[in-house]
């Protein structure tokens, strides 16, 4: 869970807070399917009836063209795997591996709080206790090597589930891959460290097991319980009932209900209740849908709760990836003519559910890669019926449009595995088994360890989980379990972060060391600093360690500050190396390979002093990291803040002019760079 702030890159943003043909009948889809589709069987039967209507084909494929559709497939599948065969940077991840860790070490599940001081009597309902476990032993068996290739496999399985209900669905398998293509894109922001991954898994096969049943198979109805027992033990069950339920209704408005569906449902209730928490974990998820609604406390300060459509526009929104959000806004437009081929396929089930899940990815982030995922199969079924009745140019031109979709594949496979994919969304996160520690509080968490920090500690919600994973006897003030914290809490925590508020706080708890990242908490760290009763202990480009001067840990040495550059001639020697060269060419090999790679730590700490007014000590970590990597405008964007509040006024506008030779449209830097030049020359004029 993330809280909203100032992005994952704050450095990007410093300037702009300050500005505010032949018909074959094939077997309908009856339910959902997720991400790829599969190539038709080689030999299709002339007409295929069943209980649902008939989704058009195009022309019979030729051997050439089957076998590019199945390299397509595959590359779709290799797509997917790539994308989540990455770093760790999701700030949950401690609270998963720790939670795992005590469920193991205890043989039991939590039934409070285990791991803060601050709302230790809260019920912990760990729903997710199975995913948690698994992770954690894997972490301790193998390393982070567990955690990544767990990602990955649960990522593959649900890859190849979906192929083998697209193969029982026969869709077309070219506008399968489109949609596939799209849909891997927009989710895959969400293959993070979280149970999401089960939840996806047994989303697919559940549609598996349906499509199975109607396809003749009586028997997979009963791989329903299962699939539903390890549900409700990982992750939230609910989606499985949405696939369920409107099968069933479209199943007895037709008249064809049988009772192997109906025992294969009545078990799989049953089974929910199959859990250490019985009937608990069973409502906890549908407590928890309220949290979206848009009066919720939570729904009004976590950014994966908001609406993409305000956060795509939010400079301080976390989400700023957008070739997610247009992969995404390609699905929601392309369900309007799927919404009319499932029409006249009377695909009714298939139609609400494509349009709930439309309407319910608008109202938060965090729904969009549920709506890729659950509606791909009603997109895939729909458009195929459109595009066969009314786009007959599809028909004609499939060789080159299947080979214009295989060039896509390939480019962005190349471009994550370089990583210039992450590089150029400013993410922290590399084609590697890896802690991204410039993502993570883990620096600050070890010092808390290392240093064996006495009495009580304050963090903030972003650190909380690294504080877990890393220090783990330092009882947490807060972290990301929205589910466990409460309402009420949490708008206490919200409260606390004013510094009047805080100040009054610290003297009632006795807090004798402050644990913060600096992206949200700016106001409150200056407010601290002035009142000179702590110490800046430990910083770094993510977060800070403030202990007690008059406490137990008063006698740990406050950290430097990078040096200020008080010479002028050392000033412009530095300048002088930040050499840009923005060529057609090497934009190009950059975009597509990547190489080059911002200093994080260097840029975010000089963002921090600056962002803190420690103008003088930005300056040395600001021009290293612009030094490094010079083809990164934000940095020399903040340089040139930073010359302008120092109104050293021939540097800023050298600086603007770099950002101006990266990113010719920014309007800010071109405004600035021709008043700092205005201003130097009036200067010069008067000292002349």
């Amino acid at each position: 869970m993330l809280v909203r702030g100032n992005g994952n890159m704050p450095e990007q943003l410093f300037e702009q807070r300050e500005q505010r043909g032949g018909e074959k009948r094939i077997p309908p889809l009856s339910g959902l399917t997720a991400l790829f589709v599969q190539l038709p069987p080689l030999h299709l039967p002339t007409s295929y009836s069943s209980c649902y209507g008939s989704c058009r084909m195009t022309d019979p494929l030729q051997p050439a063209a089957k076998r590019l559709h199945i390299v397509l497939i595959a590359g779709t599948l290799f797509l997917a795997a790539i994308l989540s065969f990455r770093s760790i940077d999701d700030l949950d991840y401690g609270i998963h591996i720790a939670t795992g860790r005590w469920i193991l070490q205890n043989g039991a599940v939590p039934m409070t709080d285990p791991f803060s001081w601050s709302f230790s009597s809260h019920a912990y309902i760990a729903y997710h206790w199975g995913f948690q476990v698994i992770l954690a032993w894997l972490e301790g068996v193998l390393g982070l090597w567990g955690p990544v290739g767990l990602r990955c496999l649960l990522v593959t399985m649900t890859a190849l589930a979906v192929a083998w209900a697209c193969r029982v669905r026969r869709v077309d398998p070219l506008i399968g891959v489109l949609c596939g293509v799209l849909a891997t894109v927009a989710a895959e922001w969400r293959f993070a460290m979280r149970p999401e991954l089960f939840s996806n898994l047994f989303l697919v096969l559940t549609v598996l097991a349906l499509d199975k049943y109607h396809d003749g198979s009586k028997r997979a109805a009963f791989a329903l319980p299962l699939i539903f027992l390890g549900w409700v033990n990982t992750h939230v069950y609910v989606l499985g009932l949405a696939v369920l339920l409107p099968c069933i209704a479209q199943d007895a408005i037709r008249g064809k209900l049988r009772g192997p569906l109906l025992l294969g449902t009545a078990l799989s209730v049953g089974a929910l209740f199959l859990n250490p928490y019985g009937w608990e974990a069973v409502i906890e998820p549908l407590r928890l849908m309220t949290r979206m609604e848009s009066s919720n406390v939570f729904a009004q300060h976590i950014s994966e709760l908001e609406s993409p459509f305000k956060a795509s526009n939010d400079p301080n929104s976390l989400f700023q990836m957008h070739g997610q959000y247009g992969a995404w806004m390609a699905l929601l437009a392309l369900s309007i003519p799927a919404a009319f081929g499932l029409i006249r396929l009377r695909r009714f089930a298939d139609l609400v559910f494509l349009c709930a899940l439309a309407v319910l990815s608008t109202l938060a982030v965090r729904n969009m890669s549920i709506f890729v995922i659950g509606t791909v199969p009603a997109l895939a079924t729909g458009l195929s019926e459109f595009v066969s009745a009314s786009l007959p140019i599809v028909r004609r031109n499939r060789h080159r449009i299947s080979i214009a979709l295989g060039v896509a594949i390939a480019i962005l496979c190349v471009r994550v595995a370089s990583g210039a994919w992450y590089a150029s969304q400013r993410r922290d996160l590399h084609f590697a088994v890896k802690l991204e520690e410039s993502a993570l509080a883990i620096q600050a968490a070890d010092f808390v360890r290392d240093h064996s920090l006495a009495g009580k500690g304050f963090n903030n919600l972003d650190v909380g989980g690294a504080l877990l994973l890393r220090s783990p006897d330092h009882k947490i003030f807060i972290d990301g379990r929205n589910e466990v914290t409460g309402e009420d809490f949490f708008k206490r925590y919200l409260w606390l972060l004013e510094p009047a508020n805080f100040m009054q706080f610290v003297e009632l708890e006795k807090i004798e060391y402050i644990v913060v990242s600096h992206r949200q908490t700016m106001r409150l760290l200056r407010e601290l600093l002035r009142s000179a009763q702590w110490t800046v202990a430990h910083y770094d480009g993510v977060a800070v360690v403030l202990v007690r001067k008059a406490g137990p840990n008063g006698s740990l040495p406050e950290q430097p500050l990078p040096n200020p550059i008080t010479d002028e001639e050392e000033r412009w020697m530095l300048l002088s190396k930040i050499f840009v060269q923005p060529t057609f060419i090497e934009s190009l090999s950059r975009w597509l390979l990547g190489g080059e790679e911002m200093p994080e730590e260097l840029s975010k700490t000089g963002t921090f002093l600056l962002m803190l007014d420690r103008w003088a000590n930005a300056e040395r970590p600001l021009l290293e990291a612009a030094i490094k990597a010079p083809d990164f405008w934000e940095t020399s964007n903040n340089l040139g803040a930073l010359y302008w509040r120092l109104q050293s006024w021939e540097a800023a506008a050298a600086s603007y002019r770099t950002v101006l030779m990266l990113k010719p449209r920014n309007a800010l830097a071109r405004r600035r760079a021709e008043e700092a030049w205005a201003l130097f020359q009036g200067a010069w004029r008067n000292r002349k």
